[in-house]
């Protein structure tokens, strides 16, 4: 009488779709009538339930929420089938947005894109076409900087270009004119005898607190103000240098 308890117990939980608590029952009496094939039946049952809701997800374009779905089904019916289904679809999406970014010619977004996915249809072309015009944009912005004088930020955009045209010695002669037109700003605010710290040496005899702050008098400038002449503060140091 309690193992048919137990049984009708268990079938009840079946019709309600509570198939883990069913198998729990039945595992209590697998003895009993047919409580074995019923504990298959419902392990059954619950992996339908997931493929379904793998495919319900799918069909809803959550690709990669549906992957993991289907990833726990360990096989059953055509689940592996479907992986690889959504993870074309992933890649397609990824496919028409890089095509799309490329077409407004946003080509750094759509380089990342399209690296994601180098062996989807024809993504690595498209991706030499969208490198190859990313640099040509970024080598007439650089110009178009270097003519307004802007040369720190043509500087940072030549130097990623590497040996693109002429690029190379754009970069230099950007990278003087940047370094220059620093020293200027710096120098204007210098006058003679005002003292600036560069540089670090050890000064307190106490190598624990790590070495200190130089500091520098200006003692004159050329009459660009590009260049200033500066002196210690301090003497640090001597060597002797001949000893003959």
């Amino acid at each position: 009488i309690q193992n048919n308890r137990q049984y009708e117990s268990g079938i009840a939980m079946m019709d309600a779709e509570q198939y883990e608590t069913a198998i729990q029952l039945f595992e209590t009496i697998k003895s009993f009538k047919d409580s074995n094939i019923r504990i298959e039946e419902c392990k059954e049952a619950i992996l339908e339930n997931k493929y379904n809701s793998a495919i319900s997800l799918m069909n809803s374009k959550q690709y990669k929420e549906a992957i993991t779905s289907f990833e726990t089904l360990d096989g059953y019916k055509d689940s592996i089938g479907k992986i690889k289904e959504c993870q074309t679809a992933i890649s397609d999406e990824k496919y028409e947005k890089a095509v799309g970014l490329m077409e407004e010619g946003n080509y750094e977004n759509a380089i990342s894109t399209f690296e994601s996915i180098r062996n989807y249809k024809d993504s690595e072309t498209k991706l030499k076409e969208c490198t190859a015009l990313f640099q040509e944009t970024q080598y007439y912005k650089a110009l178009s900087l270097m003519e307004a004088t802007n040369y720190a930020q043509a500087y940072k955009i030549l130097a990623t270009l590497g040996d693109y045209q002429d690029a190379d010695s754009l970069c230099e002669n950007a990278r003087q004119e940047k370094n220059r037109e620093a020293l200027r700003r710096f120098s204007t605010s210098i006058k003679i005898g005002s003292i600036i710290t560069f540089g670090t040496y050890e000064q307190d005899n106490d190598k624990d607190n790590g070495k200190e702050e130089i500091e520098w008098i200006c003692v004159g400038a050329n009459k660009e103000q590009t260049q200033i002449l500066v002196v210690s503060k301090y003497a640090w140091d001597c060597k002797q240098y001949n000893i003959g």
